[in-house]
């Protein structure tokens, strides 16, 4: 039997149990996964990464959809265009070629297979960090030299890490004059580190018939950080006959710029 001095602490009791408890702060909304659907041919408008029936759901993806590529060919090719995501997961097998088009991704991107920017004005911007476990990040477009000052990047992020065979490609072709700063630049530029793993490189395509590199210091990467790790093996690929420079990749003193270094070969 209840006694009179207990029966208020028992009221206040049951009156707390009957408010439903609120949580302190609301829950953020909930990201999405968006699965890339196309066919894998090439070009076709299945493989249009602007075509809402290429997206799972029927929509392209959002600033807050996880995204992943899975054993797709993924194109774009309406100019100006900024495709936006959460995150960006491409798995082995995938290509993506970014034609006239940009890519944004707020949080992070792991290439599991290679990604090209087909034109100057093309860029990549990564808020989080870019981790290129197999391909290559390929721009298309001259280089600037950088001792006359920093053009604007083709890719920003906060740190760039590249595995083991991946690597970092540049195709220049014949019609795209070297060594113009504010000219097209496969350049860039990260707040944070630059990290190379054993056996990785920068590669050079020359198309057929265009000039090679002239002799000067051509600005490849700036880091907030520093770059760390081993230097990537560089290539050239299709140099004119008899050219008679040497091409070199060198580390600024302080570690925080990557530049190709042309000189007169002796």
């Amino acid at each position: 039997m209840n006694t009179p001095a207990k029966r208020p602490f028992l009221a206040l009791v049951a009156c707390f149990a009957a408010v439903a408890l609120q949580p302190l702060h609301a829950a953020p909304p909930q990201s999405s996964k968006a699965f890339f659907m196309g066919d894998s041919t090439p070009h076709s408008p299945a493989s249009n990464a602007l075509n809402p029936a290429s997206w799972s759901g029927g929509v392209l993806p959002k600033e807050t959809d996880d995204v992943v590529i899975q054993d797709d060919y993924v194109y774009s090719n309406r100019p100006g265009t900024l495709v936006r995501m959460k995150s960006l997961l491409s798995e082995r097998g995938s290509q993506l070629f970014f034609a006239r088009a940009s890519l944004s991704v707020a949080e992070d991107a792991k290439l599991g297979s290679g990604i090209e920017f087909q034109f100057g004005r093309d860029t990549l911007a990564v808020g989080g960090d870019l981790f290129v476990e197999w391909g290559f990040l390929s721009f298309v477009g001259g280089l600037a030299e950088g001792t006359k000052g920093e053009p604007a990047p083709r890719f920003t992020g906060n740190s760039l890490s590249v595995a083991f065979g991946a690597g970092i490609r540049l195709r220049l072709f014949r019609d795209v004059p070297q060594g113009i700063p504010g000219n097209t630049v496969p350049y860039i530029r990260l707040s944070g580190d630059a990290r190379f793993a054993l056996s990785t490189s920068v590669i050079i395509s020359l198309e057929e018939g265009a000039p090679g590199l002239s002799p000067g210091e051509y600005l490849l990467l700036t880091a907030g950080g520093a770059i760390k790790g081993p230097l990537p093996e560089l290539t050239i690929r299709n140099e004119p006959p008899g050219a008679k420079t040497k091409s070199e990749l060198k580390l600024s003193p302080d570690n925080r710029k990557l530049l190709i270094v042309v000189t007169d070969a002796k």
